[in-house]
């Protein structure tokens, strides 16, 4: 089943799919006369490209022929097809509207939240009446559900998702003004379909990353499920000790909220100081047990400040013993000194 304007909607995607075919298709020949095509990133990305188009196609033509539903057609009285149903989950404030449509609307985001007929969510609510409550296991757990109303979607609505759309490119460009790092996309970010999710991460100067979301025709996570972020720096006056004290105070800087943290390190000058023995130097009033000032003090202090503001775990590796990240570290360091990174 689709609605008119889905089968209208439709016509026009697959027509556009031809031509982005045949688009790629030239782009392919072309990356392809640049010569070896192991370290050819211009054509791996064609070919990527033209294997998305080739699924997006095979995809929506699966479900011919259709069943197409008038809006005069649509039932309210009970929950079914076509219908915007809003929804309030338990422990939550504010209901959430879901259009229960089909996998063709679905695929070709017209339309922000929706539920299609055949899912879990879909086949829980179907056939539900306004104040009947519902329930679904999500993660083990039984969460209750109450519709609180029925309505047909009018003709108008698809174009509810475009305004999504305006104020999600809005926010990307606010986050890069911003500098922001990393982004992890929500529920609300689904809705507006993959392919614009995709599209929106590649004009985003920071990473997208998430553990669940994978591609169902690939079983490809959609994103990585963890961001790298590196600095380095050096400085001409300094010692082993201070640099290691500013390296955590550095990365500390880098976030803007309270976090929980593991701090691997392969001095233990840094990690017993800020645990153990930083206690007894402010108790001494910043002296040694040998009531002499303690070194580097100003390091300290900032650095006790910065981890007041979040849970840390320390944990300490030997140095230059082939741990992935001490290594990579060195060689950033390395890399500082050689290139008169401040």
């Amino acid at each position: 089943m689709i609605l008119r304007d889905t089968h209208r909607a439709l016509e026009e995607k697959m027509k556009s799919l031809e031509k982005l075919k045949k688009e790629t298709a030239k782009k392919i020949r072309e990356a392809a006369s640049h010569g070896d095509l192991k370290e050819n990133g211009e054509y791996h990305a064609a070919r990527e490209e033209q294997s998305l188009i080739v699924r997006k196609t095979q995809l929506l033509q699966t479900h011919s022929p259709f069943q197409i539903i008038e809006y005069g057609e649509i039932e309210t009285d009970t929950v079914g097809f076509g219908n915007k149903v809003t929804i309030l989950e338990e422990g939550k404030n504010k209901a959430e509207d879901y259009y229960i449509l089909g996998p063709i609307e679905f695929e070709l985001d017209l339309y922000p939240m929706i539920a299609t007929y055949h899912t879990p969510f879909g086949k829980a609510i179907m056939g539900k009446k306004i104040n009947e409550e519902f329930f679904l296991d999500i993660k083990g757990k039984n969460i209750k559900f109450l519709i609180t109303a029925i309505n047909k979607i009018s003709a108008n609505e698809p174009m509810k998702i475009d305004e999504f759309k305006i104020r999600a490119d809005i926010i990307v460009n606010s986050y890069n003004a911003m500098n922001y790092n990393v982004f992890s996309p929500g529920e609300k970010d689904f809705a507006l379909g993959k392919l614009f999710l995709k599209k929106l991460e590649s004009k985003s100067n920071f990473d997208y990353i998430s553990c669940n979301l994978f591609n169902r025709s690939t079983s490809k996570q959609l994103f990585n499920s963890y961001a790298i972020k590196e600095i380095n720096g050096y400085s001409n006056e300094t010692t082993n000790n201070m640099m290691e004290l500013t390296a955590v105070i550095e990365a500390l800087q880098q976030l803007n909220r309270t976090c929980q943290i593991v701090i691997t390190t392969d001095s233990n000058y840094v990690k017993d100081g800020i645990t153990d023995w930083i206690k007894k130097w402010k108790r001494n009033g910043w002296k040694t047990a040998n009531k002499k000032p303690v070194k580097n003090k100003e390091l300290w202090v900032q650095l006790d400040q910065l981890v007041s503001q979040h849970t840390i775990t320390w944990k300490w590796i030997k140095g230059h013993s082939g741990h992935p990240q001490n290594e990579r570290a060195d060689a950033l360091a390395n890399e500082a000194i050689t290139n008169n990174i401040i």
